[in-house]
């Protein structure tokens, strides 16, 4: 009778270690996705290029230190990241082919495709939009078939343009000391004195509702596009404002040209030049305390 009160004990305690055993394995040997296999080989945050190529087009975003250029230019972090965000997704992508008989209906093939290749290790074939949501893609030299929910065709191109960062100008209000004005021929200064902005000369307070739109255009002040020296439009020789912008550590200059259609933008720092709306441009050259 002890003997196989034993026995039971043994087989119960073996029962149980298997059971727990059962219910422990899935989260011991998570099995990984086709998609996960493949990004495994590689880390985003260590990325230093990015190939982006469909048709003739093919464009080269590379990391310079903590620094994000495309042909030399300062690139926008933040399209780069969310780009990298959809092809490195925290939820697995949907399997939806496994045949290359569809790589045509997807628009993954070399002629419809866009490639893009990550550091020159992981490549991707990035489709057409998926009925709900997000793109078809694949990997290079791959059949299989995936749904990027987090992608659309907006968050990348070929263009330069798209990934230029086109902020002309950005600073925490905070750290603004001055506001300088000058206009034909007529020097309007504003200064910061203890969190209160006023005229330098009158010591009076400014249109509060106008120079408000001015120092919120200056926390985030971002161009409609670069200007391209085949732009045929026309704008004045010399400008209609500079701005001189002094704040914490440092200074900047912004030198406006309106023309009909738009205003052109010219940032003394680094000689680059953006275009704006003349709406936006607008509330600075019309600005009078």
């Amino acid at each position: 009778m002890q003997k196989n009160l034993k026995i039971l004990v043994i087989v119960f305690v073996i029962l149980s270690a298997l059971l727990a055993f059962k219910q422990l394995s899935p989260t011991l040997f998570v099995k990984r996705s086709l998609y996960e296999e493949k990004i495994k080989t590689i880390k985003k945050e260590s990325i230093k290029n990015i190939n982006i190529r469909k048709d003739s087009q093919e464009l080269k975003l590379v990391k310079e230190g903590e620094v994000w250029k495309v042909e030399g230019k300062k690139a926008n972090k933040d399209k780069i990241n969310n780009f990298l965000e959809a092809l490195f997704p925290t939820i697995t992508p949907e399997l939806i082919s496994q045949s290359e008989n569809r790589h045509e209906e997807f628009e993954l093939t070399q002629s419809l495709g866009t490639f893009v290749f990550l550091d020159d290790r992981l490549g991707f074939v990035i489709g057409k939009p998926a009925a709900g949501g997000g793109l078809y893609a694949k990997f290079d030299k791959d059949n299989n078939v995936f749904i990027l929910k987090d992608l659309d065709s907006y968050n990348f191109s070929t263009s330069s343009s798209y990934w230029v960062d086109k902020t002309i100008f950005s600073i925490e209000r905070s750290k603004l000391k001055k506001l300088t004005f000058n206009k034909n021929g007529q020097t309007i200064t504003m200064v910061n004195k203890d969190n209160k902005w006023l005229e330098e000369k009158s010591n009076k307070e400014p249109d509060k509702d106008k120079f408000e739109s001015i120092l919120i255009t200056l926390s985030s002040f971002v161009a409609n596009d670069l200007w391209d020296a085949k732009n045929t439009k026309i704008y004045p020789v010399t400008p209609q404002l500079e701005l001189m912008i002094d704040y914490d550590g440092g200074n900047e200059k912004i030198s406006f040209y309106k023309g009909k259609e738009d205003t052109k933008v010219n940032r003394a720092s680094d000689k680059e030049e953006f275009i704006i709306s003349n709406t936006s441009a607008e509330k600075f050259l019309e600005f009078n305390p």
